[in-house]
This record gives structure tokens, C-alpha cells and sequence, in this order.
């Protein structure tokens, strides 16, 4: 079983972490961005493109965010392993990476005006 305050300990780490993320993948999109127009790509379907790799770049950075965060908080506690503790953060992985979250956020964005029917390999 996990300990009571894993969950939110968990949670501060993760933000700390999505921050960075979202940060990092911005800095990357700009870049990108700026070397597209340098070279005269400027068609809206590059941008796209340049889009959704920043969000399959942000979920696969989620997943490893997530599992290094679990990670450093069971050698911190020192949990025994136990096949409930690995379902309780296989669900704990699972809630923080959805499916339903990946689809949406490679297929859709609202400041773009994007809204394809993109579809991944998860």
C-alpha cells in the first residue's frame, strides 16, 4: 500500500516537472518555429506539424516525469515491493497519462484553431 502522503507528495514533484516541461517544449516549438521561416515554411500545416511533435514531446516527457518521480519517492519511503504496490502505481501512472488525454492533446488545440483527426500510436 502506498503511504497516505505519497499521493501528494507526488503532486508537487509532478508540477515542478510539468512546469519544465511545458517550458522546454514552448522554447523548442519557438525555436523550430523560427528556423521554419528562416527556410520559408510558412504554411499553416508546418506549424501543425511543429505542434503536434511538441505534444507527443510532452507526453512521452509526462510518461518519464512520472515514472522518475515514483521512482524517487518509493527509494525515499523505501516501500517493499508487493504486487498491490505495483497496481497502486501502475493506477497512478495510468491517471496521470490517459489515453483519452494523449489523443486529445496531439489532435486538438484551441489556440491554433486546431482540430485533426490525428491519430498516435499509444
Amino acid at each position: 500500500m502506498l503511504p497516505a502522503n505519497f499521493n501528494d507528495r507526488l503532486n508537487q514533484m509532478m508540477d515542478v516537472k510539468l512546469e519544465a516541461i511545458a517550458h522546454e517544449t514552448q522554447e523548442a516549438f519557438s525555436r523550430g518555429s523560427a528556423e521554419a521561416a528562416t527556410k520559408g515554411l510558412t504554411h499553416s500545416s508546418y506549424a501543425y506539424g511543429l505542434y503536434q511533435r511538441r505534444r507527443v514531446y510532452q507526453i512521452e516527457k509526462r510518461v518519464e516525469a512520472i515514472l522518475a518521480c515514483q521512482k524517487r519517492l518509493i527509494s525515499a519511503v523505501r516501500l517493499p515491493f508487493s504486487e498491490t504496490l505495483a497496481s497502486e502505481l501502475k493506477a497512478q501512472s495510468e491517471a496521470w497519462v490517459t489515453l483519452e488525454w494523449c489523443e486529445q492533446s496531439v489532435q486538438s488545440d484551441p489556440d491554433l484553431g486546431l482540430m485533426k483527426d490525428y491519430k498516435t500510436g499509444f
